[in-house]
């Protein structure tokens, strides 16, 4: 079954670095011996952008290999927004004068 993931990336034209994480987790997954959603549990502690990957790696695998709809619908935690730091004028013009001097 991975000869055969590997083909399917390969013919997709996936980087290398994308296709060695999707075996890493397919792998991973067929070892583990539980359900996709049990699977993507056991990652909820990792940062979103592994999340997202694991996600990926085995939607990849459901649709393409498996040829099974991946129907688990998994809110992907979205990117903290920092608010922008705004100098007031004051700090603007003692900045400007520590450049002048």
């Amino acid at each position: 079954m991975i000869g055969k993931l590997i083909e399917e990336i390969k013919l997709r034209k996936y980087s290398y670095q994308t296709g060695k994480a999707y075996i890493l987790v397919v792998k991973r997954f067929l070892k583990s011996g539980k359900t996709s959603r049990e699977f993507l549990l056991s990652y909820s502690n990792k940062n979103r952008l592994t999340m997202r990957g694991v996600y990926f790696a085995l939607k990849f695998f459901y649709e393409n290999m498996l040829n099974e709809k991946f129907d688990k619908k998994l809110p992907l935690a979205k990117k903290n927004l920092k608010l922008p730091l705004v100098l007031s004028r004051e700090e603007i013009g003692s900045n400007i004068d520590l450049i002048e001097m």
